[in-house]
């Protein structure tokens, strides 16, 4: 059932809200899809609430998942899942994207936690798994190896052929590290022709770690899914 109550819009969720979504490409088939708006994690007085997806993709589909991102307000108790079954020889790129508390405001997001779960398989087999558990009150914000003081971080993920050397390069070269924006990219080989790719993003900003994922999907959706990167009008907006 979609979060909120029925007046509210689909991407607002209140403890005891449970939002499910099914995406599930056949062979040969292509699809690009975003969300209308943030999806918004409201006070839950207690309540759990969460969303799972699952995505399945077909040999020689291809498939792009773009949602906005998360934004976790005050008080909120909130978990996200995202499961990608995949099939040997399919090529899927997509991202989650998480701001914690309104970061305008001093002493954002005081209290709240976030619950996060990424699964991705192949073939009947886990590739990558992905589980994370952040309370306001948690070392690991401040942490040097987790976020940093920075209130917002966001993952990319894309499995498909393999990268050439100087494409990897590229994509490597061409993510920040400074004060206020760090990203890093790894590799996960599956076989000797296909691969599954990762960045990872930590910054003040959403809309700029938005533009580093833009910029790495780019890249990726050119060379994996062997389509122009031509960036969404949506985004524009």
């Amino acid at each position: 059932m979609p979060c909120g109550n029925p007046s509210s819009p689909l991407w607002y969720c209140w403890g005891g809200d449970h939002l499910s979504i099914q995406v599930t490409l056949s062979d040969q088939a292509k699809a690009t899809l975003f969300a209308p708006g943030a999806t918004r994690w409201y006070k839950s007085n207690g309540k759990l609430a969460s969303q799972t997806v699952h995505i399945r993709v077909a040999k020689g589909s291809r498939l792009d998942w773009l949602p906005l991102e998360n934004i976790v307000f005050e008080q909120a108790n909130a978990a996200s899942r995202t499961v990608i079954e995949l099939e040997s020889g399919a090529a899927a790129i997509g991202w989650d994207e998480f701001q914690l508390g309104r970061v305008n405001k001093p002493n954002y997001w005081d209290n709240g936690s976030m619950q996060t779960e990424t699964r991705l398989k192949v073939d009947g087999k886990w590739l990558w798994i992905d589980q994370g558990l952040i309370q306001a009150d948690d070392p690991i914000r401040c942490s040097t190896s987790g976020l940093a003081n920075f209130p917002a971080h966001a993952v990319l993920w894309c499995f498909g052929p393999t990268l050439a050397t100087q494409h990897y390069e590229t994509l490597s070269q061409q993510l920040p590290w400074n004060d206020g924006l760090r990203a890093a990219s790894t590799v996960i080989p599956y076989d000797d022709q296909q691969a599954l790719y990762l960045v990872r993003c930590i910054g003040v900003h959403m809309e700029d770690i938005r533009a580093v994922l833009e910029q790495a999907w780019a890249l990726l959706r050119q060379h994996v899914l062997h389509t122009p990167g031509t960036p969404l009008r949506l985004w524009a907006t």
